[in-house]
């Protein structure tokens, strides 16, 4: 009992209310630039991982594969074409750990397996995110502190915290790191 009261008491204070609101970056000109063509498959990619985040907000195993399988198959039919060779090299090497966090996930036995291959795809993404973005609306870079001994990032569409890693469990816990 004791032990399950420190747990409850470090969670709240760990992801409690904080005394100052910590500064956001913005993320204004993309490090590598792009087409406008690119830009728009990547949102379109982009949403299909919003799903897959939102499905493990909502703890839902079943959901998240099926969207997970859903992202293997949107990833594989974009023809990327035109890029330099700098950003040719840099979408190969994420799109590859895109495609194997997302199989992976379609494999996973339950939602805490998909949670671990998440977070793998998530710094995929967020990479992927950073250095071609801004996009056309704005994407928030979140992060929690409280993931497996450390922290976690991910991407969202919204501002308010909605955590993947833990669910309803600690739904608010994380802090937005950046506007891209």
């Amino acid at each position: 009992m004791k032990n399950l009261l420190f747990i409850l008491l470090f969670a709240a204070v760990a992801c409690g209310a904080k005394e100052e609101t910590p500064v956001v970056e913005t993320v204004a000109d993309p490090q590598v630039a792009t087409s406008n063509e690119f830009l728009a498959g990547l949102e379109t990619q982009l949403s299909v991982y919003f799903e897959l985040k939102d499905a493990l907000v909502a703890t839902n195993a079943d959901t998240a594969k099926i969207i997970a399988s859903t992202l293997i198959t949107s990833l594989n039919g974009w023809a990327v074409e035109g890029l330099s060779a700098e950003a040719d090299s840099i979408w190969s090497a994420k799109k590859s750990i895109l495609l194997a966090r997302s199989e992976a996930i379609v494999g996973a036995a339950d939602v805490a397996a998909q949670r671990m291959e998440f977070e793998t795809l998530s710094m995929a993404m967020i990479d992927v995110v950073e250095v071609f973005g801004p996009l056309s609306n704005a994407v928030y870079r979140q992060t929690c502190p409280m993931v497996r001994g450390g922290s976690a990032d991910w991407l969202a569409r919204e501002e308010q915290i909605a955590n993947p890693y833990h669910g309803s469990r600690m739904l608010r816990c994380g802090d937005v790191v950046r506007k891209i």
